[in-house]
């Protein structure tokens, strides 16, 4: 938010789905963990949404490595990877780079 822009949150998978059903007109992008309690890990999840808007810009955040994530995570093209720990800015770069500015 500090950054400009706007920011949509869930717990888990089905609360993203629900939040998703809600808001996907203005959702220009999924940031999400590739591990997720209830079910729907971040790699399911992104697949879904991009079956609904092919479109759709992902970031995947994780502890593991990355080695470990790109096993799963490169299911969805062009999805970028970003490693947990992780500062704002770091954040930020990568946000700018998907998006553009705010």
């Amino acid at each position: 938010r500090s950054c400009g822009y706007e920011i949509l949150t869930a717990a888990n998978g089905p609360e993203a789905l629900l939040a998703w059903g809600r808001a996907k007109d203005r959702i220009a992008l999924l940031l999400t963990d590739v591990v997720m309690p209830e079910g729907i890990n971040g790699i399911e999840l992104a697949l879904h949404l991009r079956g609904e808007t092919p479109g759709l810009k992902v970031i995947f955040v994780s502890g593991y490595s990355r080695e470990f994530n790109e096993l799963g995570c490169n299911r969805v093209s062009d999805a970028e990877y970003l490693s947990k720990p992780f500062e704002l800015q770091q954040l930020t770069q990568i946000l700018r780079r998907v998006l553009g500015p705010s």
